[in-house]
């Protein structure tokens, strides 16, 4: 990214948590910590910590990481992890939910939520994660629905798509302690879409032994999609101040 590119996905990030806390007053805002399998690793805290209390909670953290490639944890011993991450030029790090490989970085915005309790959907994991979504995404006038988008990258029926085109993509999971059981979902939200991370994300499946085929075409970025009056000038030198 230049440097417009980069101060305009501060200003999207910092939008964003201003949005989140209006909902959510008592979320979490994390900035990218220096060690990028820390940053994955603080979900399942937050969700250890959940398990460990005997109230219903509803925890939400809103999260950038430093550049990497994630992919799931059953992949972590694989000796083709090594290759993976020199050929793509960045570190893989490992995630508990399934999937494909993703990328992190500053132009992704990272959304966790953590369910116990009286908050946890019956049967559908996904539906708080997309209703919150739905909520901070208004504010932009964005209107995305919950579809697969043919060509996305580790593509699934609960991405958030806009115009048929991938925005977010979402993962769940649920951790059991005895009769407690807490639910974790995340959705990586594209600020600004960056090509090159298919071709990064393809080297590493490659790698895995998938044989991945995704079309930069599948995928938006928020950055293209911010039409309303008060974010259209984000990115600019007037609205740099944001960054």
């Amino acid at each position: 990214m230049d440097a417009k590119d980069r101060t305009r996905c501060n200003a999207l990030f910092q939008a964003l948590g201003a949005e989140l806390l209006g909902i959510a007053p008592d979320a979490i805002i994390h900035e990218a910590p220096a060690d990028p399998q820390a940053a994955v690793d603080e979900d399942i805290a937050m969700a250890q910590l959940s398990l460990g209390e005997s109230v219903a909670t509803n925890r939400v953290r809103l999260w950038r990481n430093t550049r990497c490639l994630v992919v799931p944890r059953r992949h972590a011993h694989s000796s083709a992890i090594g290759q993976a991450s020199a050929l793509a030029g960045m570190p893989v790090v490992f995630r508990k939910s399934g999937g494909r490989c993703v990328a992190h970085g500053p132009h992704v915005a990272n959304l966790t939520l953590v369910l116990t309790g009286d908050h946890v959907a019956s049967g559908e994991p996904y539906r708080p994660l997309l209703d919150l979504l739905d909520r901070l995404l208004a504010s932009m006038r964005i209107d995305g629905e919950a579809r697969s988008v043919p060509g996305a990258h580790c593509d699934g029926r609960h991405n958030f798509a806009v115009g048929g085109r991938k925005l977010a993509g979402t993962a769940a999971f649920v951790m059991r302690r005895g009769k407690r059981q807490v639910v974790l979902a995340h959705a990586s939200i594209s600020l600004h879409f960056i090509p090159n991370d298919l071709a990064a994300i393809m080297q590493v499946e490659r790698a895995l032994g998938f044989e991945p085929d995704y079309s930069a075409l599948s995928h938006v970025g928020l950055s293209e999609l911010v039409r309303t009056p008060s974010f259209a000038d984000i990115g600019t030198d007037r609205e740099s101040c944001l960054a």
